[in-house]
């Protein structure tokens, strides 16, 4: 009997791949299934596939081996196997925060993903489908510092080449709403075989327990809102020793010539590699081996876990997790693309990567050619020599591209050799690249002076409208120059973003900030670049939103100054009323927070009462009871004494006299903060945001309220123990009760102290910038006046950096629709050089020019919005008077060099689709 239900309409053909293949019995059927699905059901490709499959483990698997490095990886708690679905396939759990990945490293993180997953879809009778479901939480993860979107795209295509379609399901929570604003549009462009497999979850839908509709809440973890406590140190060790176990059987099966999924099914069925059983062993398995399982039990959560899913061979333990990065990005997993025409198909597979010298695919010049160089604008001034040394405006992202130094394109002279194209087309290739570098070089002066323009925003609105009518062509050319120019081993550092920042600024009449951001982009091809650029990007966009907030603060506390101030009160006067409004709030603050820790304390009592199991059958907590005051006191009064840091950033761990309020300059000393009006913004915004996501995670469960280990820290600090008199049981509540009705109040304390705290923070920073900016001046008006340019200032800032979003938003979409539409090099033919980034310099260039474009095309009219002020209007209108510098005809002659670019360039994508795609 099969273990996998093959659908009957391809039956017939599963069995043809087994035979082709050399495959004569049933227990890899759904391995093989996978393959023939993924390849639309072509019996001759699916083999192709396999047998590709077949090479992978032998030429690249058995050269993989544990280092120093990659053992700390594994034990890093990035990636575990928690138990399986409702659908029965195991569920690997990943957490991206924990992952901080580097360049170098991917060769060590490809190893690691291809251990844990090949260990994750291993032959077994419990996962007869050798799929996968992916739960993926994306919680508190940084775009730039735990996610590596080349590798996770280098990934994706490797997936899809030697695992198809084994992850079945891919849940990812949490997910930041700028990556959220990534994936989203790209998922809907996806087939639908993989759109359909991939489910976003939102911390909301995680507490209405969605996840569960999929994942049982005895498996999923307490982040994803079930019952399993798997996050600990020895999980992580454990899991890690499994596979480290299982990478070491597989290489000795392929150092004896047996392929991994043979191996699996021999331990797994007790068979040879043919597949014939053999008969069982007399003697009793030897005492060192051991099996180590990690399913947990649907109905025991969080408890030892049963061998229900076998790794090596037997130990035990709950769950655990291993270190690798795949934190699933846009394309996570997506089918191979489709082969060319069958011609080709046929002349690649006689022509074999491991065929070709490896040196001589690398894009090695050997000659520099010299560009013949002409123009098609007779009053172009300057030759090639000449070029670089012509004035280019100094607001330029980047100096002028050597492309003399650039001598081939992407498809070198040794690569067209090897795949034997003809000699006259070499010839006819090589004319269009001198040709297209030419006009890369001619076009360079007008995109220098657009840039410029545009930065300054002096480009006349009929010169815009030529550019904005073909900036279709614009995005096409960029897409030429980075389809052309040579992939490089060379990393490229792009100041984008203090560039775009400072003009914006500018605009404002407002100082750059001069803040310096790691910019530096993956050059080894189109695609990597333009993921490394939408990352960097990405994380600025989230930034903005941050420092927008501070700054809204600010205006705020700002606006509120002069109503408060009125024309009656002296500063003592004014001062005075602000530190009465500010023990007032804070008088109401006090009880809400101390209520709020009393009933942190109450559920931690009644988890602890739950747990150890103090009460009789039916008995429950009387919490009028004298032991249980005394105890609760006391709980209270230890707590507060052991407590470091202070809640919410104000409520220090005690008081001195009733009525004393911190002050704004104790509360950044506390939190170590700089004494000025931006530390004062930001810690406050910290401070309500942290009240109003605790409130929030108590609305959806108790984590953020108990704490498991203060009764026995205290208990054991006091030399104490618990007795529960018997009779006090009697008229008691159950646990359960007890910890809700503390949460509920918990919920109601912060709830309460939301806007208290809010105008807390507002009076309590007014007084501050009272005592320290304007600490020598009692006159209210030019306090006033100062207030009132601080705010300006505030507003203006909050409007560039709105504009800086606003561009940095455009071009990463920009790089988007760019992304992934170069072909795949499924052979490997072409290979990073030595060359100098210049071609994707350029192209990052073309693509600023395009960003600018939309920015200035979608752009709200701000001359009658009320959020403008006036001298933000002033600001702009000189802004915008500086002259036309970009003139029409130059905006003609542009376009015109950009049509002949696309015709020159047309053949070389021609060509490098024949050959290479």
């Amino acid at each position: 009997m099969p273990l996998f239900d093959c659908p009957p309409e391809y039956r017939e053909a599963l069995e043809t791949v087994k035979r082709e293949v050399g495959i004569h019995h049933h227990y890899l059927d759904g391995w093989v299934y996978l393959f023939l699905s993924n390849k639309k059901y072509d019996i001759k490709e699916t083999v192709a596939k396999l047998q590709r499959r077949d090479v992978m483990e032998k030429t690249v698997f058995s050269n993989y081996t544990i280092t120093p490095s990659l053992k700390e990886s594994m034990r890093a708690g990035i990636v575990q196997y928690i138990g399986r679905d409702k659908l029965g396939r195991p569920v690997l759990y990943f957490n991206t925060a924990r992952d901080h990945p580097k360049a170098e490293q991917r060769p060590e993180r490809q190893a690691n993903m291809d251990m844990f997953l090949s260990w994750s879809v291993r032959c077994s009778q419990e996962n007869p489908t050798s799929s996968v479901t992916w739960l993926i939480n994306q919680k508190d993860a940084s775009m730039m510092k735990n996610t590596d979107l080349i590798f996770q795209k280098d990934m994706a295509l490797r997936i899809s080449k030697f695992f198809p379609g084994v992850v079945a399901r891919m849940y990812i929570c949490n997910m930041s709403s700028t990556l959220t604003f990534v994936m989203k549009p790209l998922l809907k462009q996806l087939p639908s075989a993989i759109s359909d497999c991939i489910f976003m979850f939102s911390a909301g839908d995680i507490r209405k327990g969605k996840l569960q509709e999929y994942i049982d809440p005895s498996v999923l973890p307490v982040d994803m809102g079930g019952n399993n406590d798997c996050d600990n140190q020895k999980n992580y060790n454990l899991f890690a020793t499994t596979i480290e176990s299982y990478f070491a059987d597989c290489i000795a099966a392929l150092k004896k010539g047996i392929t991994i999924k043979e191996m699996e099914m021999m331990k797994e069925f007790n068979v040879d590699s043919k597949g014939v059983p053999i008969a069982p062993s007399p003697q009793p398995p030897k005492a060192e081996e051991k099996s180590v399982s990690f399913a947990p039990e649907a109905k025991n959560p969080s408890k030892s876990v049963d061998p229900s899913d076998s790794l090596t061979s037997n130990s035990k333990i709950s769950v655990s997790r291993k270190k690798q990065i795949i934190v699933v990005c846009s394309s996570t997993l997506y089918e191979e693309q489709q082969q060319n025409n069958s011609d080709n198909a046929d002349r690649r597979e006689s022509v074999a990567p491991e065929e070709l010298d490896g040196e001589e695919l690398l894009y090695t010049p050997t000659s520099p050619n010299e560009m013949v160089y002409f123009s098609s604008r007779p009053d172009f001034e300057g030759a090639v020599g000449e070029e670089h040394d012509s004035p280019i405006p100094n607001n330029t992202i980047f100096a002028t591209p050597n492309f003399d130094a650039i001598s081939e394109s992407c498809v070198s002279n040794a690569l067209m050799r090897s795949l034997s194209v003809k000699q006259d087309k070499q010839d006819e290739m090589e004319r269009d690249w001198v040709r297209f570098r030419c006009y890369c070089l001619e076009i360079c002066p007008y995109l220098f002076r657009l840039l410029g323009d545009l930065k300054d925003d002096a480009v006349g609105s009929e010169a815009l409208s030529i550019i904005e009518e073909n900036g279709t062509l614009l995005r096409r050319i960029c897409h030429h120059v980075l389809n052309l120019f040579p992939q490089t081993k060379n990393r490229l550092s792009l100041p984008l973003i203090e560039w775009v920042s400072s003009s914006f600024f500018a605009k404002y009449e407002l100082e750059s900030e001069g803040r310096a951001y790691d910019s530096v982009v993956d050059c080894t091809s189109p695609d990597n670049l333009l993921l490394s650029v939408q990352g960097g990007l990405m994380e600025y966009i989230e930034e903005c939103n941050t420092l927008i907030e501070v700054d809204k603060f600010k205006e705020r506390v700002l606006r509120r100054m002069p109503n408060m101030w009125t024309a009656q009160l002296t500063r003592e006067d004014f001062v005075t009323l602000l530190h009465d409004r500010c023990r007032e709030q804070w008088n109401k603050l006090v009880p809400l927070f101390q209520s709020y820790i009393e009933t942190k304390v109450t559920a931690t009592l009644g988890h602890f009462v739950e747990h150890y199991g103090l009460l009789v059958s039916g008995g429950g907590i009387d919490t009028g009871a004298e032991w249980y005051k005394r105890l609760h006191h006391g709980l209270v009064q230890f707590r507060e004494m052991k407590r470091g840091n202070w809640l919410f950033h104000v409520f220090p761990p005690a008081f001195q006299e009733e009525d004393a309020y911190p002050s704004m300059k104790e509360i950044l000393r506390a939190a170590k903060r700089s004494q000025n009006l931006s530390s004062v913004s930001t810690l406050s915004l910290m401070s309500l945001s942290s009240l109003l996501f605790t409130r929030d995670e108590l609305r959806s469960s108790l984590v953020s309220l108990v704490n498991p280990t203060l009764v026995e820290r205290y208990l054991e600090a006091q030399q104490v123990t618990v007795y529960i008199p018997y009779e006090s049981q009697q008229e008691g509540v159950s646990p359960n009760k007890v910890i809700e009705a503390a949460r509920t109040e918990a919920i109601r304390c912060l709830s309460e102290a939301e806007s208290v705290l809010r105008e807390f923070l507002f009076t309590n920073s007014i007084l501050f910038l009272l005592e320290t900016r304007w600490s020598s001046s009692s006159d209210r008006a030019s306090c006033l006046e100062e207030a009132a340019a601080l705010r300006r200032y505030s507003l203006s800032a909050i409007q560039a950096r709105r504009e800086c979003q606003t561009y940095a938003v455009h071009y990463t979409k920009g790089a988007y629709d760019l992304q992934a539409s170069f072909g795949e090099d499924t052979f490997g033919f072409l290979k990073p050089t030595d060359m100098p980034p210049d071609g994707y310099l350029f192209a990052l260039e073309l693509l600023a020019v395009d960003a600018f474009v939309q920015q200035r095309k979608n752009a709200p009219n701000l001359s009658n919005d009320s959020f403008v002020m006036e001298d933000m209007r002033s600001a702009l209108k000189r802004s915008t008077n500086t002259g036309d510098r970009f003139t029409v005809a130059d905006a003609q002659r542009m376009v015109t060099c950009l049509h002949s670019m696309d015709s020159s360039a047309r053949l070389l994508a021609a060509v490098k689709r024949q050959f290479i795609y």
